[in-house]
């Protein structure tokens, strides 16, 4: 059985007179203070009596930022394009400018043997159907895959320690033809492949 708090109120104020005679160093002021302060407490326990409500808020910021960074990722894929890469993307940047312009979605390739110096090589992929996967864990670009459109493009990056040296990117122009575009510094090689 639930207790009246209006009753129970009452009770303890009726303890609280007893307690404070009216000879007593406490005032009607103190009393009013313990009064408050227990009141006060009473709320306090009462919201973290509740531990369901504590939980769901906290289950509600936990799903909500957790929603928010999927869509982040989501929407960063799906804007980025081809314009956007060789305009925004240029060699001497550092490998945290081209995650934030690339995304941290990569996949740490190694160098042909007959590449030359050797640098860190990652892969960008953005597939046009999530479920299709390019697994090469050399340096090579999906070519079929962009031919056929399950593969929208690839940025392959090239660092030198913690620098951009260069970059490679395949992409379906608007014509409908496959590029290959090779970016070194000033140097920009265009190969066109169908």
């Amino acid at each position: 059985m639930s207790k009246n708090p209006r009753l129970e109120g009452d009770h303890f104020k009726q303890e609280m007179d007893h307690f404070i005679s009216p000879n007593s160093l406490f005032t009607s002021v103190d009393r009013e203070r313990v009064v408050e302060r227990i009141k006060g407490a009473k709320k306090r326990k009462s919201w973290w009596g509740h531990p369901r409500i504590v939980l769901s808020v906290l289950l509600l910021f936990i799903v909500s930022g957790t929603l928010y960074g999927v869509m982040q990722t989501t929407t960063d894929k799906e804007t980025v394009s081809a314009e956007f890469v060789l305009s925004n993307v240029s060699t001497g940047m550092s490998k945290q400018e081209i995650r934030n312009i690339l995304g941290t979605n990569y996949v740490e390739v190694e160098q042909s043997m007959d590449s030359g110096p050797v640098f860190t090589l990652n892969r960008y992929d953005f597939p046009v159907k999530e479920d299709y996967v390019f697994e090469s864990p050399m340096d090579d670009l999906d070519l079929e895959g962009v031919r056929s459109g399950k593969m929208r493009m690839q940025v392959m990056v090239k660092y030198d320690g913690e620098l951009l040296k260069g970059y490679s990117i395949i992409f379906k122009k608007e014509n409908g033809k496959t590029v290959i575009q090779n970016v070194s510094g000033d140097d920009i090689q265009v190969i066109q492949v169908d």
